[in-house]
């Protein structure tokens, strides 16, 4: 199974870059930029604050202009930003929460994203969809990332049902201590 990918926290948060910049020095090798609320100039202002050898190991959400030009390694789209999106130069990653949505992106993706696997720990109410459990044999099992809930025991269970990754967000941001947190999902993962 692949390293965890982190998930930034969502919103403006003091000092960010530096505490990504924690993550990549404990041997983070996937941060996915997610700011929704951010417009382009924002956004290019704390890609501006990232350290240029880290930019590599970092995937924007949307975007796919600032990230070929901050030399970002990769892009999230959504599903339907795909097939429009000249994003060669860059690994390309998408959110899906079907199965049936999986199969039919799987091709066009580096890897996607398939949620909620287990109850979200950041978004209150949103709960495992049971059906996620099941992997169909048509999917290609290394581009499954499982989303939602993911703790160190949960990555372990994520792995045995075959998922190819795990993304975190909740667990690493909702406690202080980020890089101990990171570790103990890496080090799940490597068990």
């Amino acid at each position: 199974m692949k390293i965890p990918y982190v998930i930034s926290e969502p919103g403006h948060v003091a000092k960010e870059t530096g505490k990504w910049t924690e993550l990549f020095e404990a041997g983070l090798e996937c941060l996915h930029i997610r700011k929704k609320e951010g417009d382009a100039d924002q956004i290019e202002e704390l890609l501006k604050d990232i350290p240029s050898a880290y930019r590599q190991f970092c995937v924007l959400h949307g975007n796919p202009e600032l990230a070929i030009r901050y030399g970002m390694g990769g892009c999230h789209l959504a599903k339907h930003e795909l097939s429009a999106q000249n994003t060669e130069e860059l690994i390309l990653s998408t959110s899906v929460h079907t199965w049936e949505e999986f199969l039919s992106v799987q091709h066009q993706v580096d890897y996607a994203f398939i949620s909620p696997v287990f109850d979200s720990i950041s978004k209150t109410g949103y709960v495992a969809n049971p059906a996620l459990a099941n992997i169909p044999d048509q999917v290609i099992r290394s581009k499954a990332v499982a989303l939602g809930g993911i703790t160190p025991a949960r990555a372990v269970k994520a792995r045995k049902l075959g998922f190819g990754g795990v993304a975190v967000l909740g667990y690493i941001w909702s406690y202080p201590d980020h890089v101990i947190r990171f570790e103990k999902i890496r080090t799940a993962l490597a068990i």
